[in-house]
């Protein structure tokens, strides 16, 4: 039986947000004008981690083989 998640709010970027990935495992990788890069966990509803200090608007993601985030500006 498939097992159906409503619509949850996993946080907000203070600026336009420029990529959007999702990893392996669930989480969701979005990075944005506002030179943040947040990484939500779907299961507890929080950004788990930011990266990148703010000095440079995230236009690209990447992931690499194993899951790390690679990002560009």
């Amino acid at each position: 039986t498939a097992v159906q998640r409503g619509a949850v709010e996993l946080g907000q970027h203070d600026d336009a947000v420029r990529a959007l990935t999702v990893l392996p495992d669930g989480r969701v990788v979005a990075g944005g004008d506002d030179g943040r890069i947040l990484v939500w966990n779907q299961d507890s509803n929080f950004a788990e981690s930011q990266s990148n200090d703010g000095r440079v608007e995230v236009t690209a993601i990447a992931i690499s083989g194993d899951g790390r985030v690679v990002v560009g500006g």
